[in-house]
C-alpha cells in the first residue's frame, strides 16, 4: 500500500499492482486535455495499476500514452470479479 502526499492531505493507495478499478477522472486532470479527448476520457472507466503505481486507461485503444497518479483518479474502487 502506497501513501501519496498531496496537498497536504495523505492519500492512501489500497490497491496492488495489476488490479484492475473503476474510477473517473478528476476535473483538474481531464482539463489538461484537448476537447476531444476530454469527452472520450470523462465518466467512469476501468484502469489498470502498473508496477511504478501509476494507473493506465484499460483496453484504451487511443493508444494515450499517459499513465495517472492514484491522487487523479475520483471514487476508485476495486472491480469485482
Amino acid at each position: 500500500m502506497e501513501t501519496r502526499l498531496m496537498s497536504s492531505t495523505a492519500v492512501q493507495d489500497p490497491f496492488d499492482t495489476g488490479c484492475v478499478v473503476i474510477a473517473s477522472l478528476a476535473p483538474a486532470t481531464l482539463s489538461r486535455f484537448d476537447p476531444m479527448l476530454r469527452r472520450l476520457l470523462a465518466g467512469t472507466q476501468l484502469f489498470v495499476k502498473h508496477a511504478d503505481g501509476r494507473y493506465h486507461p484499460k483496453g484504451c485503444a487511443l493508444g494515450l500514452p499517459h499513465c495517472f497518479e492514484f491522487s487523479e483518479l475520483v471514487r476508485a474502487e476495486a472491480r469485482s470479479v
